[in-house]
């Protein structure tokens, strides 16, 4: 691992940092890296910790060698491979998460949308391809508009999740289940951790199981709080957060910031006013790839449509707006910002 994402992964784990463990009984912290290009962390209590924590990380790697768009022999690597017309049978995983980004597609009218990833790439901001500080510019207004021709989750492949295949429709369109990846395995470890204490910590997607955790929020910008975070609130059993923010990769030029959430609706990086939407699971109400999705999506839409989207899928959220002014809505549940 280089310097420049050494240094990433460190902020990364600081702006999740876990506050204080509400739960009783000796905990030990466990660390991967190079797992869908980020990093997992998991503190776990009990006997068998080790072997609970490299069980999850097999996992998550059996997952990523299905879905991760960087691996040319995953579903995803070969649906975006795939010429116009040809039909790619799909893992039972990536039908779930197609599942879920149609979902959150339809609910934000087009908001969320996995098949912007050209436009992703044209940005320079696909995982694999960003480098943090490199010298990057805006590309040409003509590449954009060729790469939006590309996007369309209802009209550039074909779904059927009956017969479990994925038709490419249009020539160069691609697909990035990276939006709900996280979410998802964060969610699926909760599920599956039965009466074991943990906490999960997978690329900024946190998740608790049988214990309450407090967790700070990040602070998108270090002008907002002397910590790596600007509030805290106690993160139950069963729930997760996800945050998503326009300071993980971005570059600037002409003195504006560009960052890698892309609108569909523009090609052009979103403008929703935000520099950060999190999004909390609140008692379950909805799982956490449908977090991880709609954390993304508030960045696009903005606060208004962001607040309503929470209320339709139960969920909470805390807002940033871009003059550094925090949005709380997380119904009965205690915030308290930091000092």
């Amino acid at each position: 691992m280089n310097k420049i994402v050494r240094l990433l992964v460190l902020v990364l784990v600081l702006v999740t940092l876990t506050v204080s463990l509400a739960a009783c009984g000796r905990a030990e912290r466990f660390y991967f890296h190079e797992v869908f290009g980020t990093f997992l962390e998991l503190d776990v209590q009990g006997s068998g910790r080790k072997d609970f924590a490299d069980s999850v990380y097999d996992g998550f790697k059996a997952d990523e060698a299905l879905i991760s768009a960087d691996i040319a022999s995953s579903d995803i690597g070969r649906i975006n491979a795939a010429a116009a017309g040809e039909t790619v049978r799909c893992s039972e995983i990536t039908m779930n998460l197609l599942s879920v980004c149609e979902k959150v597609y339809l609910a934000t009218d087009g908001a969320y949308d996995p098949t912007v990833y050209p436009l992703v790439m044209l940005w320079g901001f696909a995982a694999g391809d960003f480098v943090a500080g490199g010298n990057y510019a805006p590309p040409t207004e003509e590449s954009i508009v060729q790469a939006l021709s590309l996007v369309g989750f209802d009209r550039v492949f074909d779904i059927d999740y009956e017969s479990g295949t994925v038709t490419k429709l249009v020539e160069g369109a691609a697909l990035d289940l990276g939006g709900v990846a996280k979410g998802y395995e964060v969610q699926k470890t909760v599920d599956g951790g039965g009466d074991r204490k943990f906490l999960i910590n997978f690329g900024g997607n946190i998740g608790a199981n049988s214990a309450r955790y407090t967790v700070g929020i990040s602070a998108p910008r270090a002008e907002m709080s002397t910590l790596a975070y600007i509030g805290t609130f106690v993160l139950e059993s069963g729930e997760t957060v996800t945050t998503s923010g326009d300071y993980e990769r971005y570059f600037e030029y002409g003195g504006k910031r560009y960052f890698h959430i892309i609108d569909p609706a523009t090609g052009y990086p979103a403008d929703g006013g935000l520099l950060s939407a999190t999004v909390v699971t609140l008692g379950g109400a909805t799982d956490g790839a449908t977090a991880d999705a709609l954390a993304t999506a508030m960045m696009i839409v903005g606060e208004e449509r962001a607040v309503q989207l929470a209320e339709i899928f139960g969920v909470g959220c805390v807002l940033v707006r871009s003059d550094m002014t925090v949005a709380v809505h997380l119904g009965d549940r205690e915030y308290t910002p930091a000092m």
